[in-house]
């Protein structure tokens, strides 16, 4: 199953959606900050807490930061994408656990 990115905060209950998706819960539940928070482009911080409205996972942005495009063009690029020398595995207790996935465009749905 791909990771939905609306995560446990996912609406559509559709059976189509729930077979081809999972679901996973933030480690740590929803943000304390909510909807003030000002840490929405911080991929780790992500990861850890739900956030209302937002995907939650980042997903990685096919360009490099220094050279991307979309960082001007879109104000909301940086909440919704991850550029790769950010991202990288983090030790857990458990196993690695990437920051970021990379997926293709089919796999991602588009209602953000």
């Amino acid at each position: 199953l791909h990771p939905c990115q609306w995560g446990e905060l996912c609406i559509d209950t559709s059976p189509e959606h729930r077979q081809r998706f999972s679901h996973q819960r933030a480690p740590l539940g929803k943000c304390p900050q909510g909807k003030q928070c000002m840490r929405l482009t911080d991929h780790r911080h992500r990861q850890q807490y739900a956030h209302e409205g937002m995907w939650a996972f980042m997903l990685l942005c096919s360009q490099p930061k220094a050279t991307c495009t979309e960082i001007q063009r879109d104000p909301l690029h940086c909440q919704k994408y991850c550029h790769r020398e950010d991202a990288g595995p983090r030790q857990t207790g458990f196993s690695t656990v990437y920051q970021v996935v990379d997926v293709d465009d089919e796999d991602v749905e588009k209602d953000i």
